[in-house]
């Protein structure tokens, strides 16, 4: 399968190793050839393309821009554009084009696919703004590139107080913007979804630079706007393809932040501001280690007296207490009582126990109930089963006898069952076997009747091999000789005698007679005097068989190689030949010629309208002549 390849619209990092990547997958995996196309569109509409082999992508992933060229060119919008690309496609016979680009370039092929050509599409922006796509050719290295500029201007930022905006790339979207803004630590980033206030910008920056910093980063990708209804009033300029004109916004924002927020001009202003708030955050700190400690002694405060209230209640019942007791307190009798009461506490434990067990009682007897009634049923199925077996006679031995009776027929059915599997399985083999033999026994067949047929053909092209032989043969016997004494005859005419005899060999060359020797043609006026003299010959002899007149054309080429004394009498042999043929044509560019001629007729050719045409002979032109004998 040929496949094309084309690269269209800006370049960025990584299109050298997507086309690498295609040509190494396309060839190694799939075997198919892949064909690009020099510069985008362009060379898709002209024709211009590069057959792409391993060699071509080996060493090409750190080169920049792209191997294949591109172009801002778009077939579509170019009158006959997808016509030409149709017709480009089916003199290569590509099958499927893949088309590395952007917006532009991937809609150019959506509308070259709605022609019935297939097509891969492999997005490639910097911007990252392709419908459907997560991450296209160029986003990282765009990020890296504008996160390592952020970084650097930090410090000359920091040094300088000043409020630093960096433009990025990003017309219709901002991910240029947001991941580097981010990885760059900007404070502020501007998108094109995202419309700002300029107002709240300078009301943030102005907050920040006063509280905490004396420095900020804006990051603006080259699409954003401003809100509509806000103090901002801008217009993206345009440039000839289409795209925003690079620094406009970036440079309109700065404008603005600096006038409205005059950070950059109030250096030492800021200088002191920043001092004092060091040496009021100082004191801040300090304000606040004591309100700590104050804080602590107020909650330690706090704890002491609700300490001292808890035991004053306490105090309080304990006297409600001691005054509910009677009068006359024994301590003696009330330590033989609680002595009593700790002796009777294990009967109190057993007591509680032996409740625990009466309540319990209903639930055991009535498990107990059930219990029972199971086990004498189990007792008669037992009695039952005694009964039976008895009475059938069937003793244990008999039942040790049977199982290994069963355990014997078992292992002899998995022994038979093995053996049948394994037959089957020869089976199967013998009957693939056989299977196979038949096949090979047809094709066997196959190539002896076509043995056959190509044997009885052999046969047949030796037979009419032979017949040609003979009758060419006999041809040779009967025609050579006449038309050897024929072109003989017109060549001493055409040579002055010095060539009288012209002969034809068994290859069928022509030598002629010089002195005495025959020798063959070597030179090319020879060659082409002798050409002509059996050419006249043959045409003679066409004539003579025919029992009709017939015309003689002779074209340009017959005099090209002859000198002036060879052309002259070549022209004389033609006047000789008039009475042979009922006119003889002669088309030539040399002049000399039209005077030896009856009758002349001039043409001309008219580059505009591209057509020949009859002139008058008194017309000085560069006339192409024609000779013409009645």
């Amino acid at each position: 399968m040929r496949v094309g390849l084309l690269t269209g619209g800006g370049d960025c990092p990584g299109l050298n190793a997507a086309i690498r990547a295609v040509v190494k997958h396309g060839i190694g995996k799939y075997g198919h050839s892949i064909i690009g196309f020099r510069n985008g569109w362009r060379g898709v509409v002209d024709g211009y393309v590069q057959p792409l082999t391993r060699a071509d992508v080996r060493n090409v992933l750190p080169v920049g821009g792209t191997l294949l060229g591109t172009a801002r060119f778009h077939p579509h919008e170019d009158d006959g554009g997808l016509e030409a690309v149709r017709a480009t496609l089916g003199a290569e016979r590509i099958e499927a084009l893949i088309c590395i680009g952007g917006d532009g370039t991937l809609h150019a092929a959506s509308k070259v696919a709605e022609t019935g050509i297939k097509i891969v599409g492999i997005p490639k922006t910097i911007d990252n703004d392709v419908a459907g796509t997560d991450l296209s050719i160029g986003f990282h290295t765009a990020v890296n590139i504008a996160t390592e500029a952020i970084d650097r201007v930090h410090t000359t930022a920091e040094s300088h107080n000043r409020v630093m905006v960096v433009e990025v790339m990003g017309r219709h979207a901002g991910w240029i913007a947001l991941n580097a803004g981010i990885a760059g630590g900007a404070e502020l980033v501007l998108a094109p979804e995202e419309p700002f206030d300029i107002d709240k910008i300078v009301k943030f920056l102005k907050h920040r630079h006063r509280v905490h910093a004396n420095f900020s980063i804006i990051v603006v990708a080259e699409g954003a706007l401003p809100a509509e209804g806000t103090s901002m009033s801008y217009e993206a300029p345009v440039g000839p393809f289409g795209a925003i004109v690079a620094g406009a916004i970036g440079e309109r924002v700065a404008a603005l932040t600096a006038e409205k927020t005059k950070l950059e001009r109030d250096d030492g202003e800021l200088a002191g501001l920043v001092k004092s708030r060091e040496s009021v955050a100082g004191q801040i700190d300090a304000l606040r280690k004591e309100k700590s400690a104050a804080d602590a002694s107020v909650a330690e405060s706090e704890t002491v007296h609700r300490d001292l209230d808890a035991k004053s209640a306490q105090v309080v019942e304990l006297q409600a207490e001691l005054g509910k007791l009677p009068a006359g307190f024994d301590e003696k009798r009330f330590r033989e009582l609680q002595q009593l009461r700790e002796s009777l506490q294990p009967v109190r434990e057993r007591a509680a126990a032996l409740n625990g067990e009466l309540e319990r009682l209903p639930k055991v007897e009535s498990e107990f109930t059930e219990l029972s009634a199971r086990f004498e049923s189990k007792n008669r199925e037992i009695a039952q089963s005694e009964k039976t077996l008895s009475e059938i006679g069937f003793s244990e031995s008999d039942h040790e006898r049977l199982t290994l009776d069963y355990e014997a027929a078992s292992a002899q059915l998995n022994a038979a069952l093995v053996t049948v599997e394994k037959q089957r399985g020869e089976v199967n083999t013998a009957t693939a076997i056989l299977a196979n033999n038949e096949r090979e026994e047809t094709a066997y067949k196959a190539r002896v009747e076509g043995l056959s047929v190509k044997r009885s053909e052999r046969l047949h092209l030796e037979v009419l091999a032979q017949a040609f032989d003979k009758l060419r043969a006999e041809l040779n016997d009967r025609i050579r000789p006449e038309l050897e004494s024929i072109a003989s005859e017109l060549l001493s005419e055409m040579t002055d005698g010095r060539y009288n005899t012209l002969e034809i060999n068994d290859s069928y060359s022509a030598v002629i007679r010089d002195d005495g020797e025959l020798k063959p043609v070597i030179s090319g006026g020879e060659d082409d005097i002798v050409n002509l003299a059996l050419r006249l010959a043959v045409s003679q002899m066409i004539a003579d068989r025919a029992g009709q007149s017939f015309s003689l054309l002779v074209l340009d080429e017959v005099f090209g190689s002859l000198d002036d004394v060879r052309r002259d009498n070549v022209v004389a042999l033609l006047q000789n030949l008039k009475n042979r043929f009922e006119q003889i044509i002669v088309i030539t560019n040399v002049e000399s010629i039209n005077d030896a001629v009856d009758n002349c007729l001039w043409v001309a050719f008219d580059e505009k309208t591209k057509t020949s045409r009859l002139i008058d002979r008194s017309i000085e032109i560069e006339p192409t002549p024609a000779g013409v004998f009645p």
